[in-house]
């Protein structure tokens, strides 16, 4: 609903100096890092998996964009917590896509 409308999307004000269309790029890619959150908690899907799918989103530079500006919020996520957990695996796949010369998120 935010994505397509202005107005309400200036409730998650995260990035008041972005434009529209990257407000609303970021407010997928969240919604994104969101659903994989929930099918964590849920176990419906394994660690192994997940990287696997961060790679695929760290490939996008919508959602690279998105990672470097939401990092220092969930770094201080506790390690123990689901979505800490997943932050750490999203930073694996970072790791891992830099050491095979892939773009790193800027």
């Amino acid at each position: 609903m935010a994505m397509e409308d202005p107005s309400l999307a200036s409730v998650w004000n995260d990035y008041p100096d972005e434009t529209a269309e990257v407000v609303r790029q970021n407010l997928f890619a969240n919604l994104t890092f969101g659903h994989y959150l929930l099918f964590y908690e849920w176990g419906d899907v394994t660690e192994g998996e997940l990287l696997e799918y961060a790679r695929t989103l760290l490939r996008s530079p919508s959602f690279q964009r998105y990672w470097e500006a939401s990092r220092g919020a969930k770094e201080g996520l506790s390690p123990d917590s689901h979505e800490g957990r997943l932050f750490r695996i999203f930073e694996q796949a970072i790791r891992d896509t830099q050491g095979r010369g892939m773009p790193s998120p800027s």
